[in-house]
Order: C-alpha cells, then structure tokens, then sequence
C-alpha cells in the first residue's frame, strides 16, 4: 500500500484536490494543500495540483480530535456549509503514490451516510513523467464516478 495519497473531487463545474495523510492510528485523513481549479484547467494544471498534494502527503501526523473539522479548508473552498452539501453532487477519485507511478481509484457516491467507495474494475495505473497523462487520467476517473452516471 503506498504511502502518499491525494483525493480529487469534481462538483459543480471546480475540481477539487487536498493531500490525504496517515495518523498515527492508521487511519488517512484529508490534510493540506486543499486546491481548486475550474473545468476549464487544462490536463498539465490539474496533474501539476495532483503531484502537489501528493507530495504534501504525510505519514504519522496526530490523530485529528475531530475528524469534521478536517474537511473544513475544502468546504470553504467550495462555498459549502457541510460535507453532505459538499459530497450531494460530488464524483470523487483517490490517487496513490506507487514508485514512479500513480493509482486512480475512481470511487462511487454511495451518499452522505456510506460515503464513496471504489469502483470495482475501474483502477488505472499512470505513469508520473507527464503532468497532463496525470490530469488526464483524472479528469477521466471522475467523470466515469460522477453521480450522474452511476
């Protein structure tokens, strides 16, 4: 399993990137940097965002007292007052450090109680060489778990 994380989200027209980092009880929590870029950012923007939260991923960060209060920058960002407001209309995909490469996880909106879980099948290895193959690879993988069409 790797060590490095980053979650990306596409919810009304912005995408949404934040580094995910493990506790000290195992458990990965979003952490900074939280991103945003529009739609319109083209695949090198979007992998350029991706390589920067996956290299602010951290291992061993304290135990968070709240796990609420973590989302909170990416709520901002997104001009929302809850994470179910956030997740309603959200497509969500998880990428993984893996050596020189990248794991995206296209993940399912299963709802505010269950949360996003992964799509079965849908996992893409990309090479980490160019920004854009990045971008691009998820920009796809959240297309293909957007609300919409599962």
């Amino acid at each position: 399993m790797s060590e490095q994380r980053a979650t990306a989200y596409f919810r009304n027209g912005y995408f949404y990137i934040h580094s995910s980092s493990k506790t000290i009880e195992w458990v990965w929590v979003a952490d900074r940097p939280f991103l945003r870029a529009p739609e319109a950012s083209d695949d090198t923007e979007l992998g350029m965002a991706i390589r920067a939260a996956l290299a602010a991923s951290r291992v061993d960060i304290e135990h968070p007292d709240h796990r609420i209060g973590v989302i909170e920058p990416l709520l901002q960002l997104a001009g929302v007052p809850s994470g179910s407001t956030f997740a309603k209309n959200a497509s969500c995909a998880r990428i993984e450090l893996a050596g020189n490469s990248a794991s995206i996880v296209p993940m399912r909106n299963l709802g505010v109680k269950k949360g996003f879980q992964p799509l079965p099948g849908k996992e893409k290895l990309v090479l980490l060489v160019e920004a854009s193959a990045l971008g691009a690879a998820v920009r796809t993988a959240l297309l293909e778990s957007s609300p919409r069409t599962t």
